[in-house]
């Protein structure tokens, strides 16, 4: 079992996950919630949206406006949609996508949809796959709020 995520200590030891899925949700979490670049060890572990949390969103066209961070060459995020499928490359959900594919490797034939609803102004994430131990369906829903 691997440890559970955020770390957390009993009688002197790390707690460790109860299940191998609890584990990968715990580490999909900890790539949607990280920033690309903090993690100074590995600065491409992260997810994007992150960085761009305070950028404004334009909800007409669905993609985030803002200042151009030439010096990470992440322009070309400005053209990206926040909702839609990883089918789309064009999309948030497919970065999300490759990240999953990059850093958890307990999952195969991932896929990530993302749906921003205006009024809760919030992105119902949702990401599938199968288990590589079984082959068995793998689904893990969250929310990540924004845009207040």
């Amino acid at each position: 079992m691997d440890l559970q995520l955020p770390l957390r200590i009993h009688k002197g030891n790390f707690v460790r996950s109860r299940t191998e899925d609890e584990s990968v949700r715990d580490n999909i979490e900890l790539i949607i919630t990280t920033p690309l670049g903090e993690m100074v060890t590995d600065p491409q572990f992260g997810f994007v949206l992150n960085n761009m949390r305070f950028e404004s969103f334009d909800e007409t066209s669905g993609t985030i406006r803002g200042s151009v961070d030439e010096e990470r060459g992440w322009d070309y995020l400005y053209s990206i949609k926040v909702s839609g499928s990883s089918k789309n490359i064009d999309t948030f959900a497919n970065v999300l996508k490759n990240a999953i594919v990059t850093y958890e490797n307990r999952i195969k034939d991932v896929e990530v949809s993302m749906i921003y609803q205006r009024l809760e102004q919030k992105i119902d994430i949702e990401i599938k796959g199968k288990r590589c131990i079984d082959d068995s369906d793998f689904v893990y829903k969250t929310v990540m709020r924004t845009w207040k």
